[in-house]
């Protein structure tokens, strides 16, 4: 009597687990291309759970102008050079951000004669996939070796769509900046 007894409460204990776990809806965690995470619920729905959505900016060289840059004086001035990646997902983009750059005198730079400037400017044109990179140099009137630091100030939001954008993804909260240059920093 006791061994049916204790099998019973066993069934019924195992009945009633199996009736909870059906209930509890088992979530899909899913990583897309562009850097999101979604979480897939039974239904069909889903939600996003994070992103890694960015703009990734990379001063990736400076150096003295070369034989093609007509304009420049190869003894004062320094060439930086500039890298667009989108990570941000979705089919296209234009980007713009102004930028500022200093001496080690802690003096702004000029370049064209201004010291705000968009090295991205011949880029707003060109559309970046997502994926994809575009590179952008400008010519800077200052020695390479006194050029300290380089300050992203801004990203124009007009200038910056792609699909699915929020009004809350500001496109300069998604840029990231990174100086593959070791003597000159570069910062937001």
């Amino acid at each position: 009597m006791m061994r049916v007894l204790k099998i019973q409460l066993s069934f019924s204990v195992f009945a009633i687990l199996l009736i909870i776990l059906s209930k509890v809806s088992i979530a899909e965690t899913v990583q897309l291309n562009d850097g999101r995470t979604l979480k897939l619920e039974q239904d069909g729905t889903y939600q996003f759970v994070s992103s890694n959505r960015s703009f990734n900016i990379a001063l990736i060289d400076a150096t003295k102008p070369g034989q093609m840059d007509f304009m420049a004086n190869s003894d004062r001035d320094c060439v930086l050079v500039f890298e667009v990646d989108n990570k941000v997902g979705g089919n296209l983009l234009n980007f713009s951000g102004d930028i500022e750059v200093k001496n080690n005198s802690n003096a702004n730079v000029q370049a064209m004669g201004f010291s705000n400037i968009n090295p991205f400017g011949l880029l707003s044109d060109k559309p970046i996939a997502n994926g994809d990179a575009q590179r952008s140099r400008l010519i800077f009137q200052e020695n390479c070796k006194n050029i300290l630091s380089v300050t992203l100030l801004s990203v124009e939001d007009k200038y910056c769509n792609f699909v699915g954008r929020k009004e809350e993804d500001s496109c300069f909260r998604l840029s990231t900046v990174a100086s593959k240059v070791g003597s000159i920093s570069f910062s937001k």
